[in-house]
């Protein structure tokens, strides 16, 4: 189940996901756009879940963005360091749609929504009792409004946005066993340009993000606010690529979506082709 992301556009627009580094997104052109993207991530957090326990993961993706429609399809994978945990790898395939209205007004608004259909391609349902494996595969649709100009603070906003994932899935992989449920999620993001320390560097943000999160029982979890979560992170575009670190903090409010408090750290880097 992918990271969360939003869908606002602009010249060099600054998006922060719930589960991953602050990035930069690219100028997209008048064509066909193909964008790449490798993470490396601590550990794999996901809808609150800690998906593999405290080891880290590869991230590759890569996205085509159908001559800048709006739409754009995604091929993203968490790829579990240590092979032993392979049962933890995950692939996703994304659809996703975002438009912008009102973009130069301060009540401009973005809508945006995605379908993506995940699988576990190495868990084995009869050997394992942790989240991911017990539901091998499933779809997540995800849909959101965000308001990127409502609150200027400075030279730059505080951006409000509200979003809901809808999870479809088959426990234990049986056909009989088909479930559902809803994460939604409140989350505030703000970012900030600074001059950029690398010569040559065409922008440099910072940037910290926040949410609270509600489920309603989506992976048998007990219905209630799940969880918040905090990020801080920098994005440095240079190269023709966007670099990005982030530190990531989780409050878990119910053992049944984790247990423990989680903190981790990711790094990324993206290219457009």
């Amino acid at each position: 189940m992918r990271r969360a992301t939003l869908f606002f556009t602009s010249a060099l627009g600054v998006f922060l996901n719930s589960n991953t580094a602050m990035s930069l997104e690219i100028t997209q052109g008048q064509f066909l756009n193909v964008t790449g993207e490798v993470t490396f991530a601590s550990k794999y957090m996901t809808d609150g879940f800690n998906i593999g326990g405290n080891n880290p993961v590869w991230q590759p993706s890569v996205g085509v963005d159908l001559f800048s429609t709006g739409f754009s399809t995604i091929f993203w994978s968490a790829i579990q360091l240590n092979r032993n945990n392979q049962q933890y790898d995950e692939y996703d395939f994304i659809a996703q749609y975002g438009h912008d209205f009102f973009l130069k007004k301060q009540y401009a608004i973005n809508l945006h929504g995605s379908f993506d259909y995940w699988t576990f391609p190495n868990s084995n349902v009869a050997d394992y009792d942790a989240i991911a494996p017990q539901r091998m595969r499933g779809n997540k649709i995800a849909a959101g409004i965000t308001a990127p100009h409502l609150i200027p603070i400075g030279d730059s906003f505080l951006i409000p946005s509200y979003n809901a994932y809808y999870n479809l899935y088959w426990a234990q992989n049986r056909p009989d066993r088909f479930e559902g449920g809803t994460r939604h999620e409140l989350l505030l993001q703000y970012s900030y340009a600074i001059r950029p320390f690398i010569p040559g560097a065409k922008a440099h943000y910072l940037g910290a993000s926040g949410s609270i999160n509600y489920n309603d029982g989506a992976f048998g979890v007990t219905p209630g606010w799940s969880h918040a979560t905090a990020q801080v992170g920098t994005s440095l575009h240079a190269l023709d690529c966007v670099f990005s670190l982030s530190l990531n903090r989780q409050w878990s409010y119910d053992p049944s979506v984790d247990p423990n408090q989680e903190l981790w750290t990711s790094a990324s880097v993206t290219k457009q082709f």
